[in-house]
């Protein structure tokens, strides 16, 4: 019998284990190794046959390959993959109109044509399908006029195409592609999306682990993902200009593909710069923010890592999201599932602020928290979109309450220097305005980061400094103040009861707050009856609430 597609790995090693001992139930169904492919699973998983020859009517499947904008139909999507994956040969028998799967292996018999080893190389880059006719000389009917058919390549690829405000078409371009992962980035009037490339695999890329790219493929599935060829790699980032039509591949440098893995998630953070979310592909582990120039290939890629994590298969490989296609001076690294989030400026990713690598980092790598001044590492969750210009909409779960607690950090450092210059005469009125209107701003410039367990870390005085006895007592008293407001939360209905109002000035020491540091407003949003953040987006001007099916949404503007 066979094994399902659902347990591969399961199936793989009992098949390995098991086949001498009862070869009538290990013998292995052409679609029950999809995973490795025809090839590779010949090395060591099948019994018996070691070339795999189809039959079947080649007009048939022509005609299918050429028109697959029929359908959806599964009989041609089980072709179209055995094509991708599988190397095999074709032979032309007319009237024959079944497909590669249900084919049974059986055991070796006396007599059977012995093949060769199977070429290591067709198993990483597997060529096309080979089609061969009969002898003409078979004596088949039908056969007295036949003349070749040629099955050509399929034109793969990624089409963009533009349309009017009024649906009208405008234009489109093709790119060869063998994949597309992840989703759209905008920037102005550009189009861009993560794809392989047609390009051979270079030799130092075949062995990279891009662990669970392929369930981010914009064609994947849920529950076929073995049907995809596993050795593709991302790492092409097309981009196309919508009003121009032209179109630009950018590589990924080769030492980020070689060090980091990623699922797809980039931006433009200038017309030629481009930011990259990953983690580590080998130990230390950790999350890593690559950015590198989309016209310079060889210009060196600048790579920031997060090197505490206590779980790698924690690590999320994400950006924060903006719904508008302009730039802005931030970035957001979601890179702790959920968990935590860093902030960067622009500019530290640009290379316009100096950053080095130390002899304490991963080759070519640069730790975030050796950067106070121009990132934050903080423990917050994003939403859907969760950027919009300076500001970022986050939220914390309260599991008591069951409720999220939503915020909008505001990373103007022009607004910033405007509230830290308030007297204490306006920062009195100021309060007392907010707490009349149940309302709670934070002016956070003190410099900290947060650890995978929640730990606060100083970041004014790091080792080998030592904190001055106030700073420390003043510590205390802001850990103390966070403790006493997390155990005040309960499950009440109202936020305006739980969620605590007033200003807070969370500052720096006095010598450290020349220059400003980079800190943030922090603005309690009170939206009532959102019960779930996820489905919360920003923009310059408005929350929204995204409707559901039962649902409808909402919008909740700025003042």
């Amino acid at each position: 019998m066979g094994w399902t597609n659902s347990v591969p790995i399961f199936y793989d090693s009992i098949t390995f284990i098991l086949k001498d001992e009862i070869p009538h139930v290990t013998l292995p169904y052409i679609d029950d190794v999809p995973v490795r492919g025809a090839l590779q699973a010949n090395k060591y998983c099948l019994v018996g046959c070691k070339k795999l020859v189809v039959e079947t009517d080649a007009k048939y499947l022509k005609g299918m390959l050429s028109n697959p904008g029929v359908g959806p139909d599964a009989t041609i999507m089980r072709w179209i993959k055995d094509v991708l994956l599988h190397h095999f040969t074709l032979r032309h028998v007319l009237g024959k109109t079944f497909s590669a799967d249900g084919l049974s292996r059986r055991l070796k018999q006396p007599g059977d044509e012995e093949y060769p080893p199977v070429n290591p190389e067709l198993v990483d880059n597997p060529k096309t399908m080979h089609f061969e006719y009969p002898a003409k000389t078979n004596n088949e009917p039908g056969w007295e006029d036949w003349e070749p058919l040629a099955l050509e390549e399929s034109n793969f690829g990624v089409v963009f195409r533009a349309h009017s405000r009024t649906g009208e078409f405008l234009r489109e371009r093709h790119c060869p592609a063998q994949a597309g992962y992840g989703g759209l980035s905008v920037l102005g009037p550009t189009v861009s999306l993560c794809v392989t490339s047609t390009d051979p695999i270079l030799p130092n890329c075949k062995d990279v682990p891009f662990r669970y790219l392929h369930y981010r493929r914009l064609d994947y599935v849920a529950g076929h993902t073995p049907d995809f060829p596993n050795n593709l790699r991302a790492e092409t980032i097309v981009t196309w200009n919508a009003d121009s039509g032209d179109l630009r591949m950018v590589k990924i440098p080769h030492p980020s593909l070689e060090d980091i893995t990623h699922d797809a998630q980039f931006q433009y953070i200038s017309p030629n710069k481009i930011v990259l979310a990953g983690s580590l592909a080998f130990t230390p582990c950790g999350a890593v923010l690559c950015a590198f120039s989309a016209d310079a290939e060889d210009e060196e890629p600048l790579m920031f890592y997060q090197g505490e994590h206590t779980d790698p298969d924690g690590i999320s490989n994400y950006l924060g999201q903006t719904g508008t296609s302009t730039l802005g001076p931030i970035v957001v690294h979601n890179h702790d599932s959920g968990r935590r989030i860093t902030i960067f400026k622009s500019e530290l990713l640009l290379g316009d602020i100096p950053s080095f690598a130390t002899s304490r980092d991963p080759p070519g790598m640069r730790e975030v928290w050796n950067y106070p001044n121009d990132t934050r590492t903080l423990n917050f969750e994003v939403p859907f979109l969760s950027v919009a210009a300076t500001r970022v909409l986050v939220y914390r779960q309260d599991e008591r309450a069951e409720r999220p607690i939503i915020f909008v950090l505001d990373f103007d450092q022009t607004l910033l220097a405007t509230l830290l210059s308030k007297q204490p005469s306006e920062r009195a009125e100021w309060n007392a305005q907010l707490v009349d209107s149940c309302a709670q701003v934070k002016v956070v410039t003190r410099r900290f980061n947060i650890a995978v367990d929640g730990e606060i870390w100083d970041a004014e005085y790091t080792w080998p400094q030592r904190a001055p006895p106030e700073w420390e007592a003043h510590l205390d008293t802001i850990l103390k103040e966070d403790e006493d407001e997390d155990e005040y939360m309960d499950d009440s209905d109202s936020d305006d009861e739980v969620l605590p109002s007033g200003l807070e000035y969370d500052e720096a020491p006095e010598e450290h707050r020349e220059p400003v540091p980079f800190g943030y407003v922090q603005t309690t949003l009170r939206l009532q009856g959102v019960i779930d953040a996820r489905s919360l987006a920003i923009t310059p001007h408005a929350i929204l609430e995204l409707p559901e099916p039962t649902k409808n949404g909402r919008v909740f503007y700025f003042d």
